[in-house]
C-alpha cells in the first residue's frame, strides 16, 4: 500500500494496531500507532482504546494509564471503555486500589461503571485476599439501585470457596436468592467445590440435590468436585458409585475425574482396583496424561511392584509423553526403599540427564534410601550435593539424615547436622528428638 503511494487511513491503521495487539507484539502496535501521528493521520478514540487495550494485556498497566493521559491532552476524551480497559488490567496485575482509584476518576467525569466494570473489582480485591473491599463494593452496586448479576455474584462465591470460607459464599447464596437472582450452575460448582475441599460431604451433596431440584443439571465439573471430596475422605465405594451414575446421567468423565479416582484408590491402598480404573478409562477412548500415568506410578512404586510400574513409564513415553520429577522421584523413592541405590541413582542421573531439576523430594529419598544400606558417606554427599543446588533442605530431609547417621552410629556427624538445622532456623520436630533421646538411652 505504501509503495503504491495510497496513504493508509485511520480505520485501515487501527486495524492493523489491534492485529498486532492480538498475537501479543504490541510494541509494534505503539510503532504504527506513532507513525499515524508523524504522518499527520489522527489516531480516534477506538485506535487509541485498542493500543490501551494490547498494553493492558501485556501487563504495561502503568504505559496504558500514560497512554490514556497522552490522548486526553490532544483533546480526546476517554470513554467508558477507556476505563474499563484500564480498571481490569490493573486488577489482573493485583493492584486493585488504584483501579478503584481509576473508577473514582470516571465517575468524576459523569461516567457511569457497568457490571463489567465492579466485577473486575471485586475478581481482584478478592484475588488478594482483601474480602472486606470487594464485599464494600457489592454493597455499593446495591446502594446505587444497580441490580447485582449472577457472574458478579458467582466471582465472589467462587473466591470466598477458595479461601475457606464457604459457609460465608453459602450464606451469599441466600442473598442472592433472596434478591430475585438466580444462580446458576456456576454457582452451585463452585460451592461444592467448597464444601468438598472442606470435607463437609453432607452439605456438597445438600447442594447437588438443590442443584437438581431448580431444574439445573450437574456437570462434569459438579460430578468431579463430589468425587474429589470422597476421595479425599476416603470413601472409595460412594465415589465409584457417583461415577457410575453420572455416567448414566449421560455425563462423560474425563480424564482429571479418572486421575481423581485412581489416586483415592493408591492413597487407600488399593492398587488392583486403580489398575482397573486404569485399564477401564483406556478401553472408553480418554486417554491418561502425565499426572494420570503419575498417579499410578507412585501407587505401584510405593508398593514396590518396580516392574510394573516401569511398563507403565514405557508406555508414556511410547505416547510421547514426557516423565517429570514426580514420575522420577517414584522410581528413586521405589528403589531407595528396597535397598537398589544403583538403581536409583541411574534414574536420578537420568533425569539430569533430561534437565529435569530433582526437588527436595527427590534428595531426601536417596539419602534415606543411602543410610538405609549403610552408605553414610553417600548420603552426606548427596545431602551437600543438594544444597549446592540450590535446593533447601526441610525439616523433613534433616530428620532423615540425622536419624539415617544414628542408625549407622555416626553421632557426631548426626550431632553436627543437627546443629546446622538449629543455625538455618529450623524447629526440630519430634521424629528428630525421638532418634536423639533414644540415641542417649
Amino acid at each position: 500500500m505504501l509503495e503504491a503511494k495510497i496513504n493508509p487511513d485511520v480505520y485501515t491503521l487501527t486495524s492493523l494496531i489491534s492485529a498486532h495487539c492480538k498475537v501479543g507484539n504490541v510494541r509494534e502496535g505503539q510503532r504504527v500507532l506513532l507513525e499515524m501521528e508523524e504522518k499527520g493521520c489522527s489516531p480516534n478514540l477506538v485506535t487509541y482504546n485498542v493500543t490501551i487495550g494490547g498494553l493492558c494485556k501485556a501487563g504495561l498497566v502503568d504505559e496504558a494509564l500514560e497512554l490514556k493521559k497522552s490522548m486526553t491532552e490532544k483533546g480526546l476524551a476517554p470513554d467508558g471503555y477507556t476505563y474499563s480497559i484500564l480498571i481490569d488490567g490493573f486488577c489482573k496485575q493485583k493492584r486493585s486500589r488504584e483501579a478503584k482509584f481509576i473508577l473514582g476518576e470516571m465517575s468524576k467525569v459523569g461516567l457511569n461503571s457497568d457490571h463489567v466494570v465492579y466485577t473486575a473489582l471485586i475478581d481482584g480485591f478478592m484475588k488478594e485476599g482483601d474480602v472486606e473491599e470487594a464485599f464494600r463494593i457489592k454493597d455499593e452496586i446495591v446502594a446505587r439501585g444497580k441490580k447485582l448479576n449472577i457472574i458478579t455474584c458467582n466471582v465472589i462465591i467462587n473466591a470466598l470457596c477458595k479461601v475457606g470460607q464457604t459457609e460465608k459464599a453459602k450464606d451469599l447464596l441466600g442473598e442472592i436468592i433472596a434478591m430475585g437472582i438466580k444462580p446458576d450452575t456456576q454457582t452451585y460448582t463452585s460451592l461444592i467445590e467448597g464444601y468438598s475441599r472442606e470435607n463437609n460431604m453432607v452439605k456438597a451433596y445438600g447442594l447437588l440435590v438443590e442443584m437438581k431440584e431448580r431444574n439445573l443439571q450437574p456437570t462434569v465439573y459438579s460430578c468431579s468436585a463430589i468425587i474429589n471430596g470422597l476421595c479425599r475422605s476416603g470413601d472409595l465405594q460412594q465415589a465409584n458409585f457417583v461415577l457410575e451414575k453420572m455416567t448414566e446421567g449421560g455425563l462423560k468423565p474425563n480424564v482429571v475425574i479418572y486421575t481423581t479416582l485412581i489416586k483415592g484408590h493408591v492413597q487407600g491402598g488399593k492398587i488392583e482396583e486403580a489398575i482397573e480404573i486404569f485399564t477401564r478409562m483406556k478401553e472408553k477412548g480418554i486417554l491418561p496424561d502425565v499426572f494420570c500415568y503419575n498417579s499410578l506410578i507412585i501407587g505401584l512404586c510405593r508398593a514396590k511392584r518396580m516392574e510394573e510400574a516401569r511398563t507403565y513409564m514405557i508406555e508414556m513415553v511410547e505416547r510421547r509423553l514426557k516423565p517429570d520429577v514426580y514420575t522420577y522421584g517414584a522410581f528413586i523413592s521405589g528403589y531407595s526403599m528396597v535397598g537398589e541405590m544403583l538403581v536409583a541413582d541411574a534414574y536420578f542421573r537420568e533425569m539430569i540427564g533430561y534437565s529435569i531439576a530433582p526437588n527436595g523430594v527427590v534428595y531426601t529419598a536417596l539419602i534415606d534410601g543411602y543410610c538405609k544400606v549403610g552408605d553414610t558417606e553417600g548420603a552426606l554427599l548427596i545431602f551437600r550435593s543438594m544444597l549446592g543446588q540450590g535446593v533447601l533442605a526441610d525439616v523433613q530431609t534433616y530428620s532423615v539424615l540425622i536419624n539415617g547417621l544414628l542408625r549407622n552410629g555416626k553421632l557426631q556427624e548426626a550431632m553436627h547436622v543437627f546443629a546446622e538445622l538449629c543455625e538455618k532456623g529450623l524447629i526440630p520436630d519430634v521424629y528428630t528428638y525421638s532418634s536423639l533421646i533414644s540415641w542417649f538411652l
